[in-house]
C-alpha cells in the first residue's frame, strides 16, 4: 500500500489548492474530510467535503467507521475509512490535510506517511487568500489567530514530525509542486504501478 501524503499548514496557505492540483495531474486523490462545519459559497457536498450534522458525525465516530476525529474551528472533522480504501483501490495515493497539533496522533496510525508542512511567507498572504474566499473580517481575524497557533505548534514541536517544509509565497507554487512530486515519488496520472 502506498503511503498517505499529509499536507499541514494554517488556513489559507493553499493545502486544498495544492491537493486539488496534485489530484488532477498525479496518481493522488484528496481524502475528503467529513465535517460539521457549514459549507462555504460554491462548495458541494461529497465533492469538497462530506457535510453532516453534529449528531450524524458523533454517530459515525461511535460506530468506528472514522479516524482522526477532532474538534477545531468550532466544528468536527474526521475521515471515513471507506473513502480512503476507495482511493487505494483506484491505485492512487490519498492526500490528507491534518491539523498540525494532531500530527503525532496521526503518525501513530500511519507511520509511513509523507508529511509536508506549508508555511506562509506572511500572515498578510493568508489574509488576502481569506478575503478571496469572501470571509468576513471577524472570521478572518479568528482564523488568523488560529493560524498563528498552528504555526507556533509547528515551530515548537511539530517540525519534528514533518519530512518537508515549504515556505509559500504568491509565486512559488510550481517549484513546490516539482519538489514535492520528486520527494514523495508521486506518479503522473497516466503512469501505472
Amino acid at each position: 500500500m502506498e503511503p498517505l501524503l499529509v499536507l499541514s499548514g494554517p488556513s489559507g496557505v493553499g493545502k486544498g489548492y495544492l491537493g486539488k492540483h496534485l489530484s488532477q495531474h498525479y496518481r493522488c486523490e484528496r481524502l475528503m474530510a467529513t465535517t460539521t462545519r457549514p459549507m462555504r459559497p460554491g462548495e458541494v457536498n461529497w465533492r469538497d467535503s462530506h457535510f453532516i450534522s453534529n449528531e450524524e458525525f458523533l454517530s459515525l465516530e461511535r460506530s468506528g467507521v472514522m479516524f482522526m476525529c477532532n474538534y477545531f474551528f468550532d466544528a468536527w472533522y474526521g475521515f471515513e475509512y471507506t473513502v480512503s480504501e476507495g482511493i487505494y483501490a483506484r491505485g492512487n495515493t490519498p492526500i490528507v490535510e491534518i491539523y498540525t497539533p494532531t500530527i503525532a496522533k496521526f503518525l501513530l496510525d500511519f507511520p509511513n506517511a509523507y508529511t509536508v508542512f506549508l508555511m506562509p511567507s506572511s500572515t498578510e498572504l493568508l489574509r488576502e487568500r481569506m478575503h478571496e474566499r469572501e470571509q468576513d473580517n471577524a472570521s478572518i481575524d479568528y482564523r488568523l489567530q488560529k493560524a498563528e497557533e498552528e504555526m507556533d505548534s509547528f515551530r515548537t514541536v511539530g517540525h519534528e514530525y514533518y519530512q518537508h517544509c515549504y515556505t509559500v509565497t504568491a509565486d512559488n507554487f510550481d517549484s513546490i509542486v516539482a519538489d514535492l512530486v520528486n520527494n514523495c515519488h508521486l506518479r503522473k496520472r497516466n503512469e501505472t504501478l
